[in-house]
């Protein structure tokens, strides 16, 4: 959250959940972005929308985000 978001995206996971990293891919599907930490800054990143690839230690989910 937040989704769209401009500044930073945050990460919450479930308790039982130890976030590894995420992957920030754009509709292109190329990486632009691994962060190994829940709060992401996305200022940096073109307007538009991404995918962020969440990997933990029980498996992976993609969410799409839009960078206004």
């Amino acid at each position: 959250y937040p989704n769209p978001a401009s500044e930073v995206v945050t990460i919450t996971l479930e308790e039982d959940l130890t976030l590894e990293k995420v992957n920030v891919y754009n509709t292109l599907g190329q990486l632009v972005k691994t962060e190994k930490s829940t709060s992401i800054a996305v200022n940096s990143l073109p307007k538009g929308s991404y995918f962020f690839e969440v990997i933990t230690n029980k498996g992976k989910a993609t969410k799409q985000i839009i960078v206004q």
